[in-house]
């Protein structure tokens, strides 16, 4: 614990240089390698995790107005775009490298991106006045993005963008967020619905949601199985 909070602090002090002020930055777990990587739009620097010194700083050099999502993906670092569909790695001369051959292009903006079973997935998104309510995935053999198929008999949940999920076991849980107006209009509205999905019988269950103010903040209580997760 006294790690954590020591990286905490430690890691805004790291030195990259020219980093433009604004800019996303991300924290990536390695565990099988016991490093922690702190990645902006520019640079990549590796830390030791028990030490938290630092292992060596990489640039990256990407295209014009790419924002990523970095993950650890069958040991390998990649790099998922943030509204659309490409996905890269780094190279060893700091290139990224577009490993996937899809062409979708700002349809999956604010979508929930994770790995379940070394496999990349997407769920929910924005783009081009519509949701996305589904799943997505990155197949192997085509390297392209598939719809993930649901079970027949499966209740449809409501699109989202822009929401927290969790991955418990076999399930996958979002809420928050913000969904569309049915009455057409391109009004944003909060999402207060809770929904699950279970990856064994592929179907989808729509859940209840409590809300708690706690000096003068919403909190969202939500019980997951014998769990209980908080989240503001």
């Amino acid at each position: 614990m006294k790690q954590f909070f020591h990286l905490l602090y430690v890691l805004p002090l790291i030195s990259f240089g020219q980093v433009e002020q604004g800019s996303n930055i991300h924290l990536v777990v390695d565990s099988l390698k016991n490093q922690l990587l702190y990645i902006s739009q520019d640079f990549l620097v590796r830390l030791d995790a028990t030490t938290l010194s630092k292992i060596g700083v990489q640039k990256i050099l990407k295209p014009r107005n790419f924002d990523f999502h970095p993950l650890i993906k069958k040991n390998k670092l990649i790099f998922v775009e943030e509204k659309g569909g490409d996905v890269f790695e780094l190279s060893k001369k700091d290139s990224l490298v577009r490993i996937e051959n899809s062409n979708i292009k700002n349809f999956l903006i604010g979508s929930a991106v994770f790995i379940k079973k070394d496999t990349l997935f997407r769920h929910g998104g924005y783009g081009y006045w519509s949701q996305s309510n589904f799943f997505t995935y990155l197949a192997e053999q085509t390297k392209e993005w598939e719809v993930y198929p649901i079970s027949n008999m499966s209740i449809k949940p409501i699109g989202v963008h822009n929401h927290l999920t969790l991955n418990d076991n076999f399930r996958f849980y979002f809420f928050g967020g913000h969904k569309l107006s049915h009455t057409g209009l391109r009004n944003n509205m909060s999402n207060d619905e809770v929904w699950s999905f279970d990856f064994q019988n592929r179907k989808w269950s729509f859940l209840t949601l409590r809300l708690k103010y706690v000096r003068g903040k919403c909190f969202f209580f939500i019980t997951l199985l014998k769990n209980n997760y908080f989240f503001t």
